[in-house]
């Protein structure tokens, strides 16, 4: 049993042993604040966000419900295979197949037109499609799981981004911390041999 060699069973956090340090200089406690102080500011940021995030569900929830009643799902039939879109080529979108459908509008006349299938339907194939409040071909409603997902994501990404943040400061203010030990040594090895020559 190894008591007397290598590494200390408990160790003093990096922060401590540096303010205790009597080798440490002001610059090197000031960072090790500067750096417990942002940990813990980016820390307490995530009820903070995470409280913004619910107060802004139910406006979020509101609008997607809105949506939601405001379309209508109807069927389509295709009477055309499905076709390649057309689309410029300097307007970069994803190229998504087409066909010719019929289906009952909102008012219960015939309509018709074309709609994004599936790659590989055929004409007869049946389709779920959405119509708006106009009787329009519309995307599909976004689920309020769908949304809620996202307002997670947007807040955990607004956590990280704050976290990028923190790390720049963390960083320039070492650049300029490093600058002024820099310095500091340079006057101290200049120090040293002003008094070696004049011994």
């Amino acid at each position: 049993m190894n008591t007397g060699q290598g590494r200390p069973a408990h160790r003093a956090p990096l922060f401590l042993r540096i303010w205790g340090s009597p080798l440490a200089r002001g610059s090197d406690r000031a960072e090790a604040v500067l750096v417990a102080g942002l940990v813990v500011v980016w820390l307490l940021t995530i009820p903070f966000i995470a409280t913004i995030a619910s107060a802004e569900w139910p406006g979020v929830q509101a609008r997607v419900v809105g949506v939601q009643q405001a379309q209508t799902a109807v069927g389509a039939t295709l009477v055309t295979d499905a076709d390649l879109a057309t689309v410029d080529a300097h307007s970069y979108s994803v190229v998504q197949p087409m066909a010719s459908a019929t289906w009952t509008g909102r008012d219960g006349r015939p309509a018709g037109g074309s709609i994004v299938v599936r790659i590989g339907a055929r004409a007869g194939d049946q389709q779920t499609i959405w119509l708006d409040e106009q009787g329009r071909v519309a995307d599909p409603p976004m689920s309020t799981r769908t949304a809620a997902g996202l307002l997670v994501l947007v807040a955990a990404g607004a956590w990280l981004m704050l976290g990028i943040l923190f790390l720049a400061i963390r960083r320039t203010a070492g650049w300029s911390l490093d600058r002024r030990r820099h310095r500091s040594w340079e006057d101290e090895w200049a120090r040293f041999d002003a008094g070696s020559r004049s011994s």
